[in-house]
């Protein structure tokens, strides 16, 4: 009598324990059929403790998954070993309701009395599988500027290779015949002659440097190996040189990930480019500052200027298709981008790009 008493006073403890389990847990005997369940298993399923209790566990399952499992159980029973969640491929729990969902499930083996219960944890992953599988926004932004990103700079080193391997060495070869023509032209006495192809060598001498001035552009073997403080410094000053404007450059000396630093670099230079070409400015200021998950970069000069609105209208792309691109580009990496510009008052483009982590 005292054996029974006590015998009850352990299941009940034993059922306590298993209702405090924060998953659904069944206890299934070797034949397949559920003798224990907890609070939680009642909650998943939809079933009462009564409605669970002699049902076979296949019965929680989806039909398509029931041949499978059955099989599964008996070579589980066969080589009995805890599972832990997850250690195999998720499966399909069933509700009353008829409604599915995924979940996953872990195994161990215990003893009660003389019985051996597999004791299943069943674990619904429906919200997680929900997160996983909507991305949020601005990581898909990134993965898909990243591919961009990695597509430009393949073909860009694919033009800068061909402008070096092949129209740098024409060109080259070009100028060496010319300086034949100049030297035969010399010992003719023909000024006119003379100063015609001194002009053209001259002209050409200069499309030579702007052609490898393009190729390093396209692939800045410094934006890899010292990062974007040495980059900008390079090419803002090349800039400056060209159009005689005193350059400032701060960038931090800190690496980033290969993606941010190319964004930093591509935006600074289309700026930069169109400062070369329009502004006639005398002064040209880069400044790039490290915020605490952001970097924070202006470029600044004291130029011509222009009309923002009607460089940036979408109708007007084909004729501004660097700044659009430019936009876009900080735009789909989750940054933010302002232009300012004034009719000879000069033109500020800030822009904020997030670092990644």
């Amino acid at each position: 009598m005292m054996s029974d008493v006590r015998r009850a006073g352990a299941d009940r403890v034993f059922q306590q324990f298993l209702d405090s389990a924060p998953d659904a847990m069944l206890g299934v005997a070797p034949s397949g059929h559920i003798v224990v369940a907890n609070r939680q298993a009642e909650l998943m399923f939809g079933l009462s403790r009564i409605e669970l209790l002699g049902r076979t566990v296949e019965d929680l399952m989806p039909a398509r998954f029931r041949v499978a499992h059955r099989q599964h159980r008996c070579e589980y029973a066969r080589d009995p070993r805890t599972r832990p969640m997850g250690a195999r491929l998720s499966l399909f729990g069933l509700r009353k309701d008829g409604i599915e969902f995924p979940a996953e499930i872990s195994l161990s083996t215990i003893d009660v009395g003389m019985r051996h219960l597999t004791m299943a944890a069943v674990r619904d992953i429906t919200d997680r599988l929900h997160t996983q599988t909507h991305v949020p926004d601005d990581l898909r932004r990134r993965e898909m500027v990243g591919a961009m990103l990695t597509a430009e700079r393949a073909e860009r080193s694919r033009i800068a290779g061909a402008l070096h391997d092949d129209t740098v060495q024409v060109m080259t070869a070009a100028l060496v015949s010319l300086e034949r023509v100049a030297q035969a032209v010399s010992r003719c006495g023909d000024a006119e002659v003379q100063a015609l192809v001194a002009d053209t060598q001259a002209v050409v001498a200069q499309a030579t440097e702007r052609t490898r001035r393009l190729a390093f552009e396209l692939r800045p073997a410094v934006l890899q190996e010292r990062g974007i403080a040495h980059a900008l410094s390079a090419m803002v000053e090349q800039a400056g040189r060209e159009i005689g404007a005193e350059v400032s450059v701060s960038a931090p000396e800190e690496r980033f990930d290969w993606t941010l630093e190319e964004l930093v670099y591509r935006t600074v230079q289309e700026a930069v480019a169109n400062i070369r070409k329009h502004s006639h400015a005398n002064h040209i200021t880069v400044c790039v500052d490290r915020l605490t998950d952001r970097l924070a970069a202006v470029v600044a000069d004291d130029g011509a200027g222009f009309d923002v609105a009607a460089a940036t209208d979408p109708s007007t792309e084909i004729l501004h298709m660097g700044l659009h691109s430019m936009i876009e580009r900080v735009r789909g990496a989750g940054g933010w981008i302002h232009i300012e510009s004034r009719r000879a008052g000069g033109t500020r483009v800030a822009f904020h790009l997030p670092i990644n982590r």
